[in-house]
């Protein structure tokens, strides 16, 4: 699913602040995805259906600070998250190769692929409550 960028929270804060992902080199994103139509047996009607792919995020520098904690889990077992991003090199490869083709794409982005800005904003957010010029 191509898209220049999509949003994700991120609670650092103690309140939900929006990071508008995008990519650094300005193209846009090709999100991995599964897709399919069926026919409902009672109408007749063609009903498409989707879903985007997401992978555990736990270790990324970058994805891991996204989403809600939930106060209940200890903070090594959140389980954080993130769609899974085709290479623009890898968009045949994705569409037209074999199931195992597709499995070998499925990674997360370095954190150098991804726009900084919101970030680095957070991060200036979270040095300031601590009385510090020093960012995370």
């Amino acid at each position: 699913m191509p898209c220049r960028w999509y949003q994700e929270p991120n609670w650092e804060t103690g309140k939900n602040i929006w990071w508008q992902l995008k990519r650094a080199d300005g193209e846009p994103w090709m999100i991995a995805g599964l897709w399919d139509e069926w026919t409902d047996p009672d109408t007749g009607q063609v009903v498409p259906s989707y879903t985007m792919i997401t992978r555990n995020c736990d270790g990324h520098p970058l994805l891991a600070r996204l989403h809600k904690p939930d106060p209940a889990l200890p903070q090594d077992a959140q389980d954080k998250r993130s769609l899974v991003h085709v290479d623009p090199d890898d968009w045949d490869q994705w569409l037209t190769g074999s199931e195992g083709d597709a499995r070998s794409l499925l990674k997360l982005q370095p954190p150098e692929v991804f726009d900084q800005a919101d970030a680095l904003r957070t991060n200036t957010v979270l040095a300031q409550r601590k009385g510090s010029d020093k960012l995370l």
